[in-house]
């Protein structure tokens, strides 16, 4: 399963408060799991208001907290969680696409053929883009004039071949 996400170093929490980051929220991110380690994203806000309503928007999520930069307790359950699970926070790793593509590019392949029914040519561009939503990884695709938004699992499960 490819991760695009960059994971969360202690060194972040004073870059962020630096660039004005109010608050964090954390959520389960089930591509972050290793070692029978839970694996968390952490999503920056620099509003507490847009972090509260992100946060109530992930009630199902019984992983989820609020975590305010000025309380110091909140400060200091952010540096326990990154030392005792795997983080991550909502910046990609360099070239995550390229990367993905690479790992990935039979079944990109696949799926446009097959699920999509694209036919480029070798000179065709299909365009492949990384999007996190909501602590999910999507796939855009481009081919021409047609574009799809698919979770990445789709993709890397490949269940749509016959």
């Amino acid at each position: 399963m490819f991760n695009p996400l960059h994971p969360f170093e202690l060194r972040f929490i004073e870059l962020f408060k630096n660039k004005g980051i109010k608050a964090f929220v954390k959520q389960t991110y089930h591509r972050g799991k290793q070692d029978n380690l839970e694996g968390y994203v952490f999503i920056h806000f620099e509003k507490t208001l847009a972090a509260q309503q992100y946060f109530d928007v992930l009630k199902n999520d019984l992983n989820r907290e609020l975590l305010i930069v000025e309380k110091k307790e909140d400060t200091e359950r952010l540096k326990q969680l990154l030392n005792t699970s795997k983080a991550f926070t909502m910046l990609k790793v360099k070239d995550a696409e390229m990367k993905a593509r690479r790992v990935l590019d039979k079944k990109i392949r696949t799926f446009i053929e097959h699920k999509m029914k694209w036919n480029p040519s070798r000179e065709d561009e299909v365009i492949f883009l990384l999007d996190v939503q909501f602590g999910e990884v999507y796939a855009k695709l481009k081919f021409r004039s047609q574009e799809i938004s698919v979770k990445l699992e789709e993709i890397e499960k490949g269940n749509y071949v016959l």
